[in-house]
């Protein structure tokens, strides 16, 4: 587990402008070494975590919708593990609806509307529960703000401008904090 969080904390100090691939790489060699870690029954929170992170990257950067999700998917039953259903740990709850958005958008891209709506409630609701337990988790903040940007953009393609304009606004104001 130690050479898989040196791992992923040197992609930390990558800047904007160094080697993505080689950032990529780093991230694709943390994440298998932590795969059998994350699978032990016994495995740590701390590894889930780590794990989590490392797939939540990895579905970031796919181009294929399909397999972004299956990364947003294996991150978040990891999140689930480390505290997130809970909430018992508000960084893993926070970082649940994060991929959870994510998670949203892609199934939006492949036109699984349902679905997408089911994980942008999920996430709206877990966002919720954690600002509501600490309301200054800014993970929280802007995945509650992202939703509610999103939502509006659903209901403005729908021709419910009201509701458009309710969820703009809530946006915002999550954008204020």
């Amino acid at each position: 587990q130690g050479l898989a969080t040196a791992l992923l904390n040197q992609t930390a100090s990558f800047s904007i402008t160094q080697d993505a691939a080689a950032k990529l790489a780093l991230v694709q060699r943390a994440a298998e070494l932590l795969r059998p870690l994350a699978a032990e029954a016994n495995s740590s929170a701390r590894t889930q975590k780590e794990f989590a992170r490392a797939l939540a990257y990895l579905g970031f950067h796919q181009s294929e919708a399909e397999a972004a999700l299956g990364f947003f998917e294996e991150s978040r039953r990891g999140l689930a593990k480390a505290g997130a259903s809970d909430l018992s740990d508000l960084f893993s709850a926070a970082a649940y609806a994060f991929t959870t958005r994510s998670a949203s958008l892609r199934l939006a891209e492949l036109k699984r509307d349902d679905e997408a709506e089911r994980y942008r409630q999920e996430a709206l609701d877990v966002a919720g529960r954690v600002l509501a337990l600490h309301p200054g988790v800014l993970l929280a903040i802007n995945t509650r703000g992202s939703v509610e940007s999103d939502l509006a953009n659903v209901e403005a393609r729908r021709f419910q401008f009201a509701a458009a304009l309710e969820f703009a606004q809530k946006a915002e104001k999550f954008r204020e904090k």
